[in-house]
């Protein structure tokens, strides 16, 4: 009865934890744009702030291949206080979808210095297709970063909503110039 009792306490405080690093949603502002970029450059999809801004800001990606496959590399400038704990505990950075759209999770590939950004340090995914396939669902979009440990067990520390303004348009003229373009 005792190692019962232990076993349920231990497994609340492992998940009061895991809720204490989570956050609340925030939402991200802007609109969706979708530019082909100059000779040599993919297309790029991301989000601006404010109109005929060119500069994309917090979530935003170009068409790049990795072997044969055509991938979008995707920074997102969330906050490191979300994912530093990663590098000194030597755990995996991921994302996910909220909701139930796919229960596929997605890994950070890169940190990398971005002097222009509001933070110093970005994150960067190789996402394919099925990604952005599944942003094209009526339903808002809210993502969630995360750390997996060696026990495979996602803590989220940060919720985030894309703005649905010119999404559907914006990434659906994305992927047909990124993914299903002739090479």
């Amino acid at each position: 009865m005792r190692l019962g009792r232990a076993l349920l306490l231990l497994a609340v405080a492992h998940l009061a934890s895991a809720t204490a690093l989570a956050q609340a949603t925030q939402d991200i502002g802007g609109t969706w744009s979708f530019t082909v970029a100059t000779a040599g450059e993919g297309a790029r999809i991301g989000l601006v702030f404010a109109k005929d801004d060119g500069e994309l800001s917090f979530f935003y990606g170009q068409c790049a291949q990795r072997g044969k496959s055509k991938i979008a590399r995707v920074t997102i400038e969330a906050d490191p206080k979300f994912f530093a704990p990663a590098v000194s505990n030597g755990h995996y950075i991921g994302l996910r979808f909220v909701d139930d759209r796919t229960p596929r999770r997605f890994f950070a590939e890169h940190i990398t210095l971005n002097e222009s950004g509001p933070h110093t340090w970005s994150l960067q995914f190789d996402l394919e297709q099925d990604f952005f396939d599944q942003t094209l669902q009526p339903r808002s979009v809210v993502l969630a970063i995360g750390l997996r440990g060696q026990d495979f067990d996602f803590q989220e520390t940060y919720r985030f909503r894309l703005p649905d303004a010119n999404r559907r348009a914006a990434i659906g003229a994305f992927i047909n110039a990124c993914f299903k373009a002739a090479s």
